[in-house]
């Protein structure tokens, strides 16, 4: 979904990846100490702190307010965002989308039994889900390149590295589990669709594969698809093949506005992501 980004200061929360440990150590130290580092207090040459009027003022703010503010601009508008989706409140809000996308899937699949839906065809239900900052994590994108750029970030995919963001991994595994088919619908591009299969699979997560491990399907868009036009307008067009396949789309989980947009789809589940907004 980084094709056309207007970056904003954020990152969401990653776990540390079972395998290259050390590396992962270092990554997210080096992290913490990027995050922390501006966050040490500004002294003057006397040892005592700064006792300007600015100074005053933002010594009542946190260090991200007084930089907001244009009080201080010593720290790095995407070190404030890496520190805030460091936060509980960042988390709790998470975790709370998903378990309101788990109610709606178990509640249409009780509904399913219900006399007044008994002789109607019963479509196989499915979901379809983002997959840059809703399930793969690309933090470490933007730890090593900075803002977003084409060249960039399609080294950063070719090295099919990203983590998965763990609570949306255990949603996806439990929704497959119910019998619920999965699909990803990604403003990637084609010529990267192998290398997104290659990170997915490096997640726990393979095409075809009928157990929790598995998905049902990945689309992607095409190679010559103008990068100045939203994605939105694909990931609808692909949301609609999926309907007349003759699926039941219950819902669309994703972090941006065209994840969830156009008729198809019962429940639409946004999730938090202060990192960019694609128009």
């Amino acid at each position: 979904m980084l094709d056309r980004r207007h970056l904003l200061p954020v990152l969401l929360p990653v776990p540390v990846p079972g395998r290259k440990v050390l590396r992962s150590l270092f990554c997210s130290l080096g992290l913490v100490m990027a995050i922390l580092l501006p966050f040490a207090p500004v002294w003057s040459a006397t040892g005592n702190p700064l006792e300007t009027t600015s100074a005053k003022t933002a010594s009542v703010l946190s260090p991200c307010q007084a930089s907001k503010l244009g009080l201080e601009q010593t720290v790095p508008a995407l070190n404030c965002s890496l520190a805030e989706t460091l936060t509980l409140h960042f988390r709790q809000r998470l975790q709370q989308v998903l378990t309101e996308a788990r109610q709606a899937v178990s509640q249409a699949i009780l509904s399913q039994g219900t006399p007044a839906l008994a002789e109607m065809p019963v479509k196989p239900l499915a979901v379809v889900v983002d997959l840059d900052e809703t399930l793969l994590d690309n933090r470490a994108y933007f730890a090593e390149f900075g803002p977003y750029q084409t060249e960039a970030w399609n080294t950063w995919i070719a090295r099919a590295d990203a983590p998965a963001i763990a609570e949306t991994l255990d949603w996806v595994r439990w929704v497959k589990a119910q019998g619920v088919r999965v699909y990803f619908v990604s403003g990637r591009r084609e010529h990267q669709r192998q290398a997104t299969e290659q990170n997915l699979k490096a997640i726990g997560l393979e095409l075809g594969a009928v157990t929790p491990s598995g998905y049902d399907g990945l689309s992607l868009k095409p190679n010559d698809y103008p990068p100045e036009a939203s994605p939105s307008g694909f990931k609808v067009e692909a949301r609609k093949v999926l309907e007349a396949r003759g699926l039941r789309v219950l819902l669309l989980l994703g972090d941006q506005a065209s994840d969830l947009a156009g008729p198809v789809g019962e429940h639409r589940f946004q999730l938090p992501n202060p990192i960019y907004v694609i128009p």
